[in-house]
């Protein structure tokens, strides 16, 4: 039988990585950015102050990890769309944004069905189901592994009862039978 791959160690590499690289600290983000999937913010209520419900509490920031279907540079933007197997939505980029020398690289970088970790700014009124979503930072997916490691966090987020760490564990009781 082959060997498995040490999943709880590649998953405390990837939060590392996720932690040392995935935001921009001076942006407004901060702690208050919720992992989610596209289907939970095309589908969650609009807030008072226009932004999301997911899970009861207003959301302002998410993060995404997604398929980046397109790039299209378009005047002061850069408009985006994302799919993550679980919908598809339309994203911008303001072009200063894109201007950062590592956005700009990582955004030059980017072909047609690449995965990316995406963090944004949404808004939704109840006037309206369109969702926006301004994108802040955008970070080309190093490893497969990110994908899973994401869906078990917006898991583990919807299921406060439900641990990352026991999903791995079950993961790795399943993989080894």
């Amino acid at each position: 039988m082959d060997d498995l791959p040490d999943i709880q160690g590649l998953s405390q590499q990837i939060a590392t990585l996720h932690l040392s690289g995935d935001l921009i600290l001076e942006q407004p983000v901060g702690k208050h950015i919720r992992r989610a999937t596209i289907a939970q913010i095309m589908n969650a209520p609009p807030s008072k102050n226009s932004h999301l419900m997911l899970g009861g509490r207003e959301c302002k920031y998410v993060e995404l990890v997604a398929n980046v279907a397109a790039v299209t540079r378009a005047g002061t933007r850069i408009d985006f769309t994302l799919d993550d197997g679980f919908g598809r939505i339309d994203a911008w980029l303001p072009r200063e944004a894109a201007d950062i020398p590592s956005q700009a690289e990582t955004i030059s970088s980017l072909r047609p069905f690449d995965y990316a970790h995406i963090e944004g700014k949404v808004n939704k009124s109840a006037a309206s189901p369109q969702v926006s979503f301004q994108i802040i930072s955008v970070r080309r997916v190093q490893s497969g592994y990110e994908i899973f490691l994401h869906l078990l966090q917006v898991l583990s987020s919807v299921d406060q009862t439900i641990k990352v760490e026991q999903i791995l564990d079950f993961t790795r009781l399943e993989l080894s039978c």
